[in-house]
């Protein structure tokens, strides 16, 4: 059996990386073109770093003591997730579709690289919160 962390940000640092993981699989965009349609899932391209960095914040967070550089680690690689799965959907519609007259090439976003996304957001802010209570630069939580 799982079981998550006991402390909150490493607990949303495994969600992200789990979800990671799991919206590797799921599509994450169609092309249409010409009457033919193909879908990609987030294993194939650049979307293989995706399930790698994944499986990285998984063994971090469960295996590893959560110190400043297992922090550091998890927030860099959330980061850097992010900003790869922003470009890929940034580039759906503005670089795939180039050089198309316009109907005859239709490239749309499936739920995975949302999803994607969103996971890589858990990662970035569970490692930054638990850096953040490390150093003691201050509570996570939010002021009233």
């Amino acid at each position: 059996m799982v079981s998550l962390p006991a402390d909150d940000d490493r607990r949303l640092a495994a969600i992200g990386g789990a979800l990671l993981v799991a919206s590797s699989f799921l599509p994450w965009a169609t092309v249409e073109a010409v009457g033919t349609s193909t879908t990609a899932n987030g294993l194939t391209g650049i979307g293989y770093l995706t399930p790698v960095t994944g499986v990285i914040v998984l063994y971090v967070v469960s295996t590893r003591e959560w110190t400043g550089f297992d922090t550091t680690l998890t927030t860099a690689a959330g980061a850097l997730t992010l900003g790869s799965l922003a470009l890929i959907y940034t580039s759906l519609e503005h670089v795939f579709a180039v050089g198309y007259p316009s109907g005859q090439l239709s490239v749309s976003a499936e739920p995975g690289l949302p999803l994607a996304m969103l996971a890589a957001l858990l990662v970035t802010v569970g490692g930054y919160r638990g850096l953040r209570r490390i150093r003691g630069t201050g509570s996570p939580e939010v002021a009233p």
